[in-house]
């Protein structure tokens, strides 16, 4: 009898202790749902994303702050030399509006932008950072 339990124990302990080939298809099986749970999760974070970045409507671009400066200097010149009889104005970021502006004077490292404005009360000068800077154009 003891030997029968020892041959019985023996043939047995396989099917418990290790996977069986039912037992590992099984396991391949839940492994490939959870995959493809998290690639489904992973698919609607990315069109999440290319959501909210199509409904942005703008991109991110890196340009140079001096290159940026020398850019609206130019439109600057360009605007006031072909349009002489109209003053020129810039808008801000902030929805600041200046006007009558006479001359634009970019500071050396380029991040400043000096802006000499006619006013009613004389010359001003106004500095601004050029990133606050969203559009220039002829007042209306």
């Amino acid at each position: 009898m003891k030997k029968l339990f020892v041959i019985a124990a023996f043939f047995a302990l396989p099917l418990f202790g290790q996977p069986t080939a039912a037992n590992s298809v099984y396991q391949k099986q839940l492994k490939k749902m959870e995959a493809k749970s998290e690639r489904k999760e992973l698919e609607q974070t990315e069109k999440a994303a290319a959501a909210k970045k199509a409904s942005m409507g703008s991109e991110i671009m890196i340009i140079e702050p001096l290159a940026r400066a020398q850019d609206f200097a130019e439109a600057y010149k360009y605007l006031h030399f072909h349009k002489s009889s109209s003053p020129v104005m810039f808008q801000l970021k902030n929805n600041k509006v200046l006007k009558n502006v006479l001359d634009v004077e970019i500071m050396k490292g380029g991040t400043l932008v000096i802006f000499t404005l006619n006013t009613t009360k004389g010359v001003k000068y106004e500095v601004v950072n050029i990133e606050d800077i969203k559009s220039l154009g002829h007042e209306k």
